[in-house]
């Protein structure tokens, strides 16, 4: 068998079983017979592991963090949590509402939002009921604006970007300038595209990504070769 690690008193104080089994590479017949050797009582079963003595002081750490200073699952975090009453949904290290959130939560689904911020979407139920606001909107709840909401044609660059993402290649978007609260305005600064909200370079970027260009190659190259002609 081989010998215990010089440092195995130290790290099986703060590893799991499971832990100092990847690290030292052994079977777990040698993990006992080391424990054994070093005069240590191997660790109890997860289940039934106690909390830590200093987890009331660190429990409402990120999970992650907590994870890998005691060497424990999920399951067992929130076990320990329960026990001390840590609730993580309002506890200081819960992420703070986002200041354009309740503008956006009244044009986006949960799911957009979800994506927009990075977060799950119980996340952003929590938000919506710190702001006072509904649970989500429905796909199908939001008017198509009439010609006359939409106004005169728009030759600017988020106009032309808007235009490309009604083309049935792009998806065929319905898409109309807005103000930040989503309702229509011709003059607006914002883009309703379905049911998102966006600003113009939001808009833009997103119809580039349907394949939208600003300059098309064949019209820069018409304007050369009128130029050339007129040389």
């Amino acid at each position: 068998m081989r010998p215990v690690p010089d440092d195995f008193a130290a790290l099986a104080a703060t590893m799991s079983r499971a832990q100092m089994q990847a690290h030292y590479r052994v079977r777990s017949s040698t993990l006992s017979a080391w424990y054994v050797a070093a005069g240590l009582r191997p660790p109890v079963p997860s289940q039934q592991r106690p909390a830590p003595a200093d987890f009331a002081e660190h429990g409402r750490r990120p999970s992650a963090e907590l994870r890998e200073r005691y060497g424990c699952s999920n399951e067992l975090l929130a076990r320990w949590r329960k026990q001390h009453g840590i609730s993580m949904a309002d506890g200081p290290t819960a992420r703070p509402v986002p200041e354009d959130f309740a503008i956006r939560a009244r044009s986006s689904t949960n799911r957009e939002l979800a994506e927009h911020y990075g977060v799950g979407r119980a996340l952003i139920s929590r938000w919506r009921a710190k702001c006072g606001l509904s649970g989500g909107i429905s796909t199908y709840r939001w008017k198509v604006p009439t010609p006359t909401q939409v106004g005169a044609r728009d030759s600017s660059l988020a106009g032309r970007a808007a235009d490309h993402l009604r083309l049935p290649r792009a998806g065929s978007w319905v898409v109309f300038r807005c103000d930040a609260a989503g309702t229509a305005d011709p003059s607006g600064g914002h883009f309703r595209v379905g049911t998102r909200l966006m600003t113009e370079d939001e808009m833009i970027q997103f119809a580039e990504r349907k394949g939208f260009a600003a300059f098309p190659a064949d019209a820069l190259g018409s304007s050369r070769q009128h130029g050339a002609a007129l040389s």
